[in-house]
């Protein structure tokens, strides 16, 4: 049931009990996946934030923290939630299994956020970050900190203190 997944991660859950509990949704009952999700956002938030740190050391902190929301925002983790199925192996309950746009759903950001928790307690923090950073590669290889990830008031002093082709 989780072959393609392990594929997909390059990693298989030693503990199955924490594996069941990383697609165990809140709708279906009091234990759930709540728990592996706050984790998970954390950890995914330090890997990243280490990564680009790293990464990019001639930016700066508010660009830095840019970066990293782009790339842990609901919506990036919803797309991540896409590419490896997971909403295939969620545990929903009635209710849940019908909203209208459950494909496009933080269902399936929380999933993967309780999914970095769960390989985080089922293993080690190395082996964590690695799978978080080759879920990532193709995204902090496309960053371009020259033309991205302005954000809108940064970009809205930029045009109005750039002098106007009539001021030269």
């Amino acid at each position: 049931m989780y072959e393609r997944l392990y594929e997909q991660i390059n990693y298989s859950f030693k503990n199955k009990n924490i594996l069941n509990l990383v697609f165990t949704h809140k709708s279906s009952g009091k234990i759930n996946n709540e728990r592996l999700e706050f984790l998970g956002d954390s950890i995914l938030g330090a890997v990243i934030s280490e990564e680009l740190y790293n990464r990019f050391k001639s930016i700066s902190e508010g660009e830095l923290t840019i970066i990293r929301a782009s790339l842990v925002k609901g919506t990036t983790l919803i797309k991540k939630g896409k590419e490896l199925e997971l909403l295939g192996l969620a545990k929903l309950s009635k209710a849940a299994k019908n909203l209208s746009d459950l494909e496009n759903s933080s269902i399936l950001g929380t999933i993967f956020e309780a999914l970095v928790g769960g390989i985080y307690l089922d293993s080690s923090w190395s082996e964590t970050k690695a799978v978080i950073l080759s879920l990532y590669r193709n995204d902090l290889e496309s960053i371009d900190i020259q033309n991205s990830f302005k954000d809108p008031k940064s970009e809205f002093c930029l045009l109005y203190t750039s002098p106007s082709p009539r001021d030269s």
